[in-house]
């Protein structure tokens, strides 16, 4: 293994993107409206800050 994520972490939990619409209903659904604006797309696309960028080595 590299030691390498395979996802970006955010410093603030909040400027993750949604998961699912908060509906009250019995089997919730995720319409992905962010088309591949996801992980590290999107914290770069919005210039948000993050803690550790994908790719990044941990080990």
């Amino acid at each position: 293994p590299t030691g390498q994520l395979p996802f970006t972490i955010a410093k603030d939990v909040n400027d993750y993107i949604p998961v699912i619409e908060k509906v009250d209903v019995p089997d919730p659904v995720d319409k992905f409206t962010e088309s591949i604006c996801v992980d590290y797309r999107y914290f770069d696309k919005y210039n948000k800050p993050v803690r550790y960028e994908f790719g990044y080595g941990l080990s």
